[in-house]
Formats: structure tokens, C-alpha cells, sequence
């Protein structure tokens, strides 16, 4: 029995990039191989489905890191270690809270410790009818 929920990945707004750098063109640059583009596809979902929840929670990456990494995994938990090794590295890089995520990656302790209300749910089934302000700096 899975315990995924039903997330509408497509209308989740974009992850916050560190300034100056650009996730777009870094995203069709990795089309390049199917490896990469798989693994960049994955990292995509799995920061714009973090981004999303700490916005909307205010909860930590740490919190949330291992719930949202199964939850974006879009092959039915197939993501290897090295394809989630991969995404903390690409995002480490390019999200704003890249050295939170690569701090909870080198630390290793991956308890799955969140748990997602039915509001949150309700909403990541159809974020188009939520606004997304962040409720930590």
C-alpha cells in the first residue's frame, strides 16, 4: 500500500533559485542524457513539492525532506540512492535553501516525521486555488 497522495506537480509554482542563478536553462541543459534529465526532473519536483509545503507550513526542510522526496518520486519509489544523491547536489546548488537540504542529506538521518494535514493535502491537489506566500524568511 503506497502512501503517496494525489499531487498536481504541474500546477505547483516554481522552487525559489538562488539569485543569479538560472534552474530553467540548467533543467534543458540536462535533456542532454535520459540519467540526468531524469534525475534533474526529480530534483524539480521534489523542490517545488518542498518549497510549497514550507511556504505553506513554515516547517523545515529537514521535517520535510524525506516525506516530500517519496511523494515527488513519480516511479512508484524507484528513485535510487544515487539519483537522490544527485538531486541534493543539483539543488544544493540552486535552490535558496539548497545548504538546509544538503546539511539534512550529509547528515543521513532521514526519519519520515511529516505528516501532511488534510488542508495540505487538499491543497497540493490543486494548488492553482492556493497563493503561496511564504511563512518563513
Amino acid at each position: 500500500m503506497s502512501n503517496n497522495i494525489t499531487i498536481n506537480f504541474e500546477k505547483l509554482p516554481a522552487f525559489k533559485a538562488r539569485p543569479g542563478i538560472d534552474w530553467t536553462r540548467r533543467m534543458g541543459d540536462a535533456q542532454d542524457d535520459w540519467l540526468t534529465a531524469a534525475v534533474v526532473k526529480y530534483a524539480d519536483r521534489w523542490a517545488r513539492l518542498m518549497q510549497a509545503v514550507i511556504d505553506h507550513t513554515g516547517a523545515s526542510v529537514a521535517k520535510v525532506a524525506t516525506w516530500a522526496s517519496h511523494q515527488a518520486d513519480d516511479v512508484h519509489n524507484s528513485i535510487s540512492g544515487g539519483g537522490l544523491y544527485g538531486a541534493a547536489s543539483e539543488l544544493s546548488i540552486y535552490w535558496i535553501y539548497g545548504e538546509e537540504l544538503a546539511d539534512w542529506y550529509e547528515r543521513g538521518d532521514s526519519p519520515l516525521v511529516f505528516k501532511a494535514s488534510k488542508e495540505l493535502v487538499d491543497m497540493l491537489r490543486d494548488p492553482s486555488e492556493w497563493a503561496f506566500t511564504a511563512t518563513r524568511p
